[in-house]
């Protein structure tokens, strides 16, 4: 398989002109630039993408904070009916006066 892969590279240059590669036909444009990306358009769109993420971690942080905070009043929920249920299955007779 590694044979073919090199034989068919090797053809392809042999068969492009001697000033040109063929991985040049493929990233030059119609009037002869080189297609591709600037630096100022691979830094805008860093920028862009950092921004979209940090927008979404901090939705997902402000989910996660709302997570916390019911899964602490739930908490404090249940030991409060906890002891009510306490409370309704004392048996107030037997309490002394006082």
């Amino acid at each position: 398989m590694r044979n073919i892969v090199i034989n068919e590279l090797l053809a392809v240059f042999k068969r492009c002109p001697s000033k040109s590669t063929a991985l040049d036909d493929m990233v030059t444009t119609g009037n002869g630039q080189r297609a591709g990306f600037s630096l100022v358009e691979a830094l805008l769109s860093s920028v862009i993408i950092a921004v979209c993420v940090m927008a979404v971690s901090a939705a997902f942080y402000g989910g996660l904070q709302n997570l916390r905070d019911e899964a602490g009043l739930l908490e404090k929920v249940n030991y409060a009916a906890g002891k009510m249920d306490e409370l309704i299955a004392t048996n107030f007779a037997r309490l002394g006066g006082g």
